[in-house]
């Protein structure tokens, strides 16, 4: 009896940690500077999968003029599927100079919508 109640609880917390890395929203914060005229874009191999719900440029608490902060992304899935998301960290207008950091996260949606996403290595 012992034995099979710890299977059904060892069961069930597993079975919630498999869940547990899909959400209704997904953030990807990059450290960055836009006083250095720097941004982070980003662009997605399968339109469709998932929509980019907001996008802003938190500061760090700090006195020191140009300070860096953080770029947030936060987006959601629209339907079942996966695409990759290439953030690129460039000036925008120096066109043709390769980007002088590259982030790829593999984004993954399920039939109900929710999203997990990893980093995928280089």
């Amino acid at each position: 009896m012992k034995l099979l109640k710890l299977v059904l609880i060892f069961s069930f917390a597993l079975a919630i940690s498999s869940c547990a890395s899909y959400k209704k929203k997904a953030m990807i914060s990059l450290d960055g500077n836009p006083t250095t005229g720097y941004s982070w874009t980003y662009r997605q191999t399968r339109d469709g999968i998932v929509r980019k719900v907001s996008s802003e440029y938190k500061t760090e608490k700090s006195d020191i003029v140009g300070a860096g902060g953080t770029f947030v992304f936060v987006f959601e899935g629209i339907t079942q599927g996966e695409t990759e998301l290439t953030f690129e960290y460039s000036r925008s207008w120096e066109k043709g100079i390769k980007p002088i950091e590259t982030k790829i996260y593999v984004f993954k949606v399920d039939s109900s919508k929710r999203i997990s996403f990893t980093e995928k290595k280089k």
